[in-house]
């Protein structure tokens, strides 16, 4: 679904993605009824099934006559064995159905619209449907209403541990549905400005939209919503990129008809910045029919992404400027009153440093609700975190208990990426156990102050604001005259990291650079920022600027300063969780950085002159943050107060070690100008390899 700079990412791929899940779903569902039909075989001489399910099973008869003939014949005086086996056809003529689909979306022009209308091709002709016209679910609450029926008349039949099977699988309905997961949709929000800008310039309805002021988008957009007529004609043809653009839309029209109404939920719009990015998003989604020009009721949710320093300051304005939009607050109202805005770890960490980032998610967070509240909306916030801490990584129950206060309200919503997927979650056992840590951390945050155990007062988390506010300056200006304000700084993270290397992995959910060849820092994602400088062993975007903001504001060389600020600080690191979490992962990044390896690749650079002069002050501020976390913190050494974590470190390291070793001669190497080309192909083949190990290795890689 987050096509947000991915060109794999098409159409074609989300209608597959979603069809693939309802085909898993009903595989499963079919074992589980097939075991429930081969233990239910109780006979009606001895438990009589209730009046209800005796109903339904000649329903089915009627319905299926078929089918009837076959379960009858079959399944004499078991009324369960009846209602089950008419439940698994339905299930299995669902599955045919599921199969009709396949392939479905097949794109003959580049630029040819998805037809929007239920059972019409999608763009070439569906296969001739093999499905029967026997029954199937169209919906899952069909299928849970006959598992219902089932499990009812067993409790009637005192069969309590029999219900009690038929209801585990009722609750597998409940949650996956004939969908399994509910996929997000994500574009870039000037993807949304570009197809605007050419469908109404066609029209010759504007002259050019992206040129309008903000007011003048948001009126335009205001009406458009509200009017009837449609923007797209069935016929219409425009660019590839508006054509794909379009038809994102439009295969999600034709997924919430055809698959199941749960199979998308939210659309999310990266480098959302101002209330139009919103209403375009509404207004494209009305061409597919997801939108109703009169209600304004709309079957997406849309979500914006505020990613960067400013965004995130400037959001609780632009979330004020459409709750206060009455067509919006319509469709607002059509979904609950609730609106999801979605927070951005990554972006704002490479933007601002990791202090300054964290800090402004915070006062967002705080700022939002209070928007939300004031105009009745209930917030649910998406934390696009990433598994590194320098994309808002960390222990998931810290991270959550951190949050402001009343920010929670007893729902959040969390990405969770890449290895810690497989940490996670790829066994049962550890998998519920990080369930239960979430689930216990939303109800602890969610808690109303006079339920929870007594903290700090109002006054004093008020003056620890303030003082994280003073700080958090001095970080972000030490972190942007170490980033953008210190020459040759991008020079060095090309050269002394394998992040040029990066493009032939497989294993990155989207290129590098959100512009080809641009040399932009702005231009390059956050996850190739952080694994590049987590694969030299700098891990620079977890800690860089932290020591100077900290030290600046405790007023202190090695030698002395305030001591009574530095007291503040470890007053609130131990009584404050925003502050604890925050210093904590900043100190597993400070024990997981190796700035002796790191001085290898520095030594290694093409320009040695550059690869000293950066290194000396990335060297003097990795000691400058561990000194001021170690006093912080109270500890003579880093993780003393977390033994098992620093013991797994140095159990880990040892086998990252040699591989790092090797990954700096490889790019020596792999580097010199007048390698041929066969051989470079070897060094890259063995560079790769290295990356994947140290990857591997590091655990939270980008």
């Amino acid at each position: 679904g987050d096509r947000d700079g991915n060109p794999n990412v098409t159409p074609e791929i989300t209608w597959e993605t979603l069809r693939l899940q309802q085909r898993l779903t009903i595989r499963k569902y079919l074992v589980a009824v097939a075991d429930l039909s081969r233990r239910l075989s109780e006979s009606v001489r001895y438990a009589p099934p209730g009046a209800d399910l005796v109903a339904s099973i000649e329903r089915d008869k009627r319905e299926m006559p078929r089918t009837a003939a076959e379960v009858i014949e079959r399944n004499p005086e078991e009324p369960y064995r009846q209602k089950l086996s008419f439940v698994y056809r339905r299930l299995e003529n669902t599955l045919k159905r599921n199969a009709d689909l396949d392939g479905a979306l097949r794109i003959e022009k580049a630029n040819q619209l998805i037809s929007i209308r239920p059972a019409l091709p999608i763009i070439a002709a569906l296969k001739v449907a093999t499905t029967p016209a026997e029954g199937e679910y169209r919906d899952a609450a069909e299928l849970r209403e006959d598992l219902r029926l089932v499990r009812d008349s067993l409790r009637i039949d005192k069969a309590s541990l029999a219900a009690r099977s038929v209801d585990r699988l009722i609750q597998q309905v409940d949650v996956f549905g004939l969908h399994l997961a509910s996929l997000d949709l994500r574009q870039h929000s000037e993807r949304h400005t570009a197809a605007l800008a050419e469908i109404t310039a066609s029209l010759e309805l504007l002259n050019d939209y992206p040129a309008l002021d903000e007011a003048g988008r948001v009126a335009w957009l205001t009406t458009e919503l509200a009017t009837p007529r449609p923007l797209v004609a069935a016929d219409a043809s425009y660019s590839l990129e508006t054509t794909q653009t379009l038809n994102v839309f439009r295969v999600a029209r034709r997924a919430l008809d055809e698959i199941s109404t749960r199979s998308l939920r939210t659309y999310v719009i990266s480098m959302a910045r101002e209330a139009s990015d919103v209403l375009a998003v509404l207004v494209l989604a009305k061409q597919a029919g997801l939108v109703d020009g009169a209600s304004a009721g709309s079957r997406l949710a849309v979500a914006p992404l505020f990613e960067t320093i400013d965004d995130l300051q400037r959001s609780p304005e632009v979330m004020r400027q459409l709750f206060s939009n009455p067509v919006y607050r319509r469709v607002l109202r059509a979904q609950g009153n609730v609106q999801e805005v979605m927070i951005g770890y990554s972006d704002s960490s490479k933007d601002g440093g990791i202090l300054t980032s964290s800090w402004e998610l915070y006062k967002a967070q705080q700022k939002l609700w209070g928007v939300a509240r004031e105009h009745g909306i209930e917030l649910q916030l998406f934390h696009g975190r990433g598994g590194t801490v320098g994309r808002g990584g960390g222990p998931s129950h810290e991270a959550i208990r951190a949050q402001p206060e009343g920010t929670v309200a007893g729902r959040i919503k969390i990405t969770e990426q890449g290895e810690v997927v497989s940490s996670k979650y790829s066994l049962p056992d550890i998998a519920m156990r990080s369930l239960e840590l979430t689930t216990a951390a939303v109800i602890a945050a969610s808690l109303p102050p006079e339920a929870r155990a007594a903290g700090p007062r109002p006054a004093t988390i008020a003056r620890w604001e303030s003082v994280m506010e003073e700080i958090s300056g001095h970080a972000f200006a030490a972190y942007r005259g170490f980033v953008r304000g210190t020459d040759g700084f991008l020079d060095y993270f090309t050269q002394a990291t394998p992040v040029e290397e990066l493009q032939h992995l497989r294993i990155g959910s989207r290129p590098a650079k959100r512009r080809k060849g641009s040399k932009s820092l702005d231009d390059l994602r956050a996850i190739p920022w952080v694994f590049g400088w987590t694969q030299s062993r700098h891990l620079l975007p977890g800690w860089l600027a932290v020591g100077s903001a900290l030290e600046s504001y405790v007023g202190q060389d090695p030698k002395g300063g305030r001591p009574e600020r530095l007291q503040l600080l470890r007053r609130m690191y131990k009584d404050w969780p925003f502050f604890h979490s925050t210093i904590s992962n900043i100190e597993m990044t400070l024990a997981k950085a190796d700035f002796q390896i790191a001085r290898q690749y520095a030594e290694r650079l093409p320009d040695q002159e550059l690869g000293r002069r950066i290194f000396r002050l990335l060297l003097a501020e990795y000691d400058s943050t561990c000194r001021i976390v170690r006093q912080i913190t109270g500890e003579k050494h880093l993780l003393q107060n977390s033994p098992v974590l620093k013991r797994s470190i140095a159990v880990r390291n040892p086998y990252v070690d040699p591989m790092s070793y090797l990954q700096v001669e490889l790019l020596a190497r792999s580097r010199k100008a007048g390698v041929p080309a066969r051989d470079r192909d070897r060094l890259l083949y063995a560079l790769v390899l290295t990356i994947n190990g140290i990857a591997a290795g590091m655990r939270n890689t980008g």
